[in-house]
C-alpha cells in the first residue's frame, strides 16, 4: 500500500495507469462543491447548467473536479489552471500547459467517478453501473459483433449480465482511447473475455491498425461497478495499476497496487 502525502506531487512514466475514483455519494458538503465549481472553467460551468436534474449536475461536478485535481497530483499545476482541448469526437487531452506527457481519460455512472492517468500513451477508460435488470438485447443486437454475442450466449443468468457489463465497458474504453467516438461502428472490433488470459481485441476493419498494440484491464468493485481500461502499449511494455481513492481537494484515502494477474481482471 502507498500513502500520498497531497503535499508532494507523484510521479508517472509509461509503465503505470493510476486509476482515481470518488464516490459520490460521500461527497455532498456545500462548501466543499461550491469550491469544486470555483475549479472550473466557463464550458465546463455552461455544460453543468444546462443538466436538468440536480444529480446529473452533481455527477459532472465531481467528476470535473476529480479530472483536475488528479492531475494535479503530478503537476506544479493548481486544479483550476489546467486547461483541456477534445477532439472532433469528445476524446479530451491537456492544453495547458503546453507539452505535457500526461494522458487522461475520465468516467462516471450513477454513484461513481473515474479518471484513469498514465504517461504518453493513449488510455481510455468506462465504468458502468450493474444493473441485474438491465435490458440488454437491444444493444448486443445493434451494437456487439458476432463473436462477442457468441460469448454472451455460453452464459446465462448473472453470469451473462456480468459479461454483458465486462464487454460493454471494454468497448466504451477502447473507442475513448483511439479517439473516434461513435464514428468507428462498435462491430468493426470484438472484445474477447477468455477465461485465463488477458482480453483481447480483433479488428474486423483493417484501418484500425494493429491490434496487439492494445491491453485491457478490467476491475470490479463488489456488485455494483464494473471499470475496464484500454491502453495503447506498442512498446510491448508491462503496465501496474494503481488504485487511488480520491475525494477532489481533500486528497487521497488510499492508494493499492493492483497484483499481477493473467488475466488483467480483479474483483475488489
Amino acid at each position: 500500500m502507498e500513502q500520498t502525502a497531497s503535499s508532494s506531487l507523484l510521479d508517472i512514466d509509461r509503465g503505470r495507469i493510476d486509476l482515481w475514483y470518488t464516490f459520490l455519494d460521500g461527497v455532498t458538503d456545500p462548501e466543499l462543491l461550491a469550491g469544486y465549481q470555483a475549479l472550473l472553467g466557463p464550458e465546463e460551468i455552461a455544460r453543468h447548467d444546462r443538466f436538468v436534474f440536480p444529480k446529473s449536475r452533481h455527477q459532472y461536478l465531481v467528476a470535473r473536479a476529480l479530472v483536475r485535481t488528479a492531475l494535479s497530483q503530478y503537476a506544479d499545476v493548481s486544479p483550476a489552471a489546467w486547461s483541456f482541448a477534445t477532439n472532433e469526437h469528445g476524446k479530451p487531452s491537456v492544453a495547458s500547459p503546453a507539452g505535457c506527457r500526461l494522458r487522461f481519460n475520465p468516467s462516471h455512472t450513477a454513484g461513481l467517478a473515474v479518471c484513469a492517468v498514465t504517461a504518453d500513451r493513449e488510455i481510455g477508460v468506462d465504468v458502468e453501473n450493474i444493473k441485474p435488470d438491465f435490458a440488454t438485447a437491444g444493444i448486443v443486437n445493434h451494437f456487439f459483433a458476432p463473436e462477442e454475442i457468441a460469448s454472451l450466449e455460453q452464459a446465462t443468468g448473472d453470469a451473462r449480465q456480468i459479461r454483458f457489463f465486462q464487454l460493454w465497458t471494454l468497448k466504451e474504453a477502447f473507442l475513448k482511447a483511439v479517439g473516434l467516438g461513435l464514428s468507428l461502428p462498435l462491430k468493426d472490433f470484438a472484445i474477447s473475455l477468455p477465461d485465463e488470459a488477458p482480453s483481447q481485441v480483433v479488428f474486423h476493419n483493417s484501418g484500425l491498425g494493429n491490434a496487439t498494440e492494445w491491453s485491457f484491464s478490467q476491475v470490479r468493485f463488489d456488485t455494483s461497478y464494473q471499470i475496464a481500461l484500454a491502453l495503447h502499449t506498442a512498446d510491448g511494455q508491462k503496465t501496474e495499476i494503481w488504485l487511488r481513492e480520491f475525494v477532489p481537494v481533500r486528497g487521497t484515502i488510499r492508494s493499492v497496487r493492483l497484483p499481477d494477474h493473467p488475466t488483467r481482471s480483479w474483483q475488489l
